[in-house]
């Protein structure tokens, strides 16, 4: 393990308990742009250094698909890693160039997406820990590997190359690369998925607001009509009244003048 690796591991996990429910966020962060875009592609990512990280990438990669597409907010443009070679090829560049916030723009463009999410693996590396034991007077022990994990990633907006995201993760697991990687990774969208969360209850509250709002005026409507109506029941009814109060006055001096007539 590189010198310093550990207190810098130390360092990212106490910074995320500091931050509580909400993750720190990033230096760059541009929210307005990040909830602008609807579609998203992740491009091939980096190797960590070393013989023993090749295919870190790739790993990483599918990691960071599913959980963005797990997140929502936007959607995930999936374009598998062999195609992304004539892609990235037919805009002029190599993959291994991905990184750079041109290509990635240019590649974006190409998947039809919004913005890119383009990243490395700046460590993937194992470290071998020894456990010492006593029972009685016997000693012993046993030695574990941590499989430990550092993590880049951003965000790259598609129509300028502008970065509007960075985020990073490091993590230690014992049972394996796969565990770290995805620890790590959610580490490094944490802010990115904080701030969709938010707009997605942003968008629910509204929406329910603006439904219960079109249900009070429905149903505000539906009173009024019932009201109009029977209002012009009880005016119908009135005048229906006032009729046959009429036509029986009418009958009863048509009677008495029948009745006078025939007196005399």
């Amino acid at each position: 393990m590189p010198a310093g690796w550990t207190a810098v591991l130390a360092g990212l996990v106490a910074a995320a308990l500091a931050a509580g429910c909400e993750p720190l966020r990033p230096t760059l962060f541009d929210a307005e742009a990040l909830l602008a875009a609807r579609r998203a592609v992740v491009l091939p990512l980096a190797d960590a250094p070393g013989a023993q990280a090749v295919g870190s990438g790739k790993l990483l990669r599918g990691i960071a698909i599913t959980q963005l597409f797990e997140t929502g907010g936007m959607r995930i443009i999936d374009v598998p890693i062999d195609k992304f070679e004539s892609m990235v090829k037919s805009a002029g560049y190599d993959v291994q160039d991905c990184y750079d916030p041109t290509v990635a723009a240019a590649v974006a463009r190409q998947a039809g997406a919004d913005i890119a999410f383009s990243g490395e693996l700046s460590h993937y590396a194992t470290q071998k820990e020894y456990s010492a034991t006593a029972v009685m007077v016997v000693a012993g022990g046993g030695t574990s590997t941590r499989h430990l994990v550092g993590v880049s990633l951003r965000v790259v907006r598609a129509s300028d190359g502008k970065i509007i995201y960075t985020g990073t993760g490091a993590a230690g697991d014992m049972e394996g690369y796969n565990k770290a990687l995805n620890e790590a990774c959610k580490q490094s969208l944490a802010a990115l998925k904080h701030l969709l969360a938010q707009q997605a209850a942003k968008e629910a509250a509204a929406k329910k607001a603006a439904a219960e709002k079109a249900a009070a005026k429905k149903a505000a409507a539906e009173k009024a009509a019932a009201e109009k109506a029977a209002a012009e029941k009880a005016a119908a009814k009135k005048a229906a009244a006032k009729k046959a109060a009429a036509e029986k006055a009418a009958a009863e001096k048509a009677a008495a003048k029948k009745a006078a007539v025939k007196k005399k």
